[in-house]
């Protein structure tokens, strides 16, 4: 698990980043500072626990093969980008409270 600042846009963007590695929270400190996650090659089948994560914005999400659930993003209401690569599995809900045209 590593947590950074990540500049984008000019802006300083708290990124939360796991790759090989299980991905668990109960360990990072200010969950509510992190903007940005993401996972990489990682066996979690779901991620509930993004709801704890209140002003995330954008997920990514790389080879996590047996991810199959990823319906919880309904609760984040300042999320706005999703990027999935590489995906057997995965049921994903979509909904209009995050995705606005």
């Amino acid at each position: 698990m590593k947590i950074f600042d990540q500049e984008i846009s000019g802006r300083n963007i708290k990124t939360l980043r796991f790759e090989k590695e299980t991905v668990d929270f109960k360990d990072v400190i200010n969950l509510e500072e992190i903007e940005r996650l993401e996972i990489a090659f990682c066996n979690l089948v779901e991620l509930s626990e993004i709801v704890y994560l209140k002003k995330l914005r954008q997920i990514s999400i790389y080879y996590c093969r047996f991810l199959s659930d990823l319906s919880h993003n309904g609760s984040l209401s300042t999320l706005k980008d999703i990027v999935l690569i590489r995906f057997q599995k995965l049921k994903l809900i979509l909904t209009s409270q995050n995705y606005q045209s």
